[in-house]
């Protein structure tokens, strides 16, 4: 059976930190990009949540304006002419 010696002891820990600070910086690299792709997601549903809200707005004003053109179409047109009959012109 070998024994240890400090140099190899000290080696064999050398490499347990080198090896755990690999897996903490490793694993704290991939948390980042979990994070970071969280966060594209959330701006994208953000983004297109805007362009359907504003999609919305714009087709609530067209309605609106659509509405209101008519009405100003109603109010600005002239009377239409009545069917009636003629007055006859008393005979002088």
């Amino acid at each position: 059976m070998a024994t240890r010696t400090p140099i190899s002891t000290a080696q064999a820990v050398t490499q347990g930190l080198a090896h755990l600070a690999q897996a903490t910086m490793t694993t704290g690299l991939r948390a980042i990009q979990d994070v970071g792709a969280e966060l594209a997601t959330a701006g994208r549903r953000t983004a297109n949540g805007s362009l359907t809200a504003a999609r919305d707005i714009g087709d609530d004003l067209a309605m609106l304006g659509q509405g209101v053109a008519a009405r100003w179409r109603s109010l600005t047109r002239p009377p239409a002419k009545t069917a009636g009959r003629r007055r006859r012109r008393r005979a002088a």
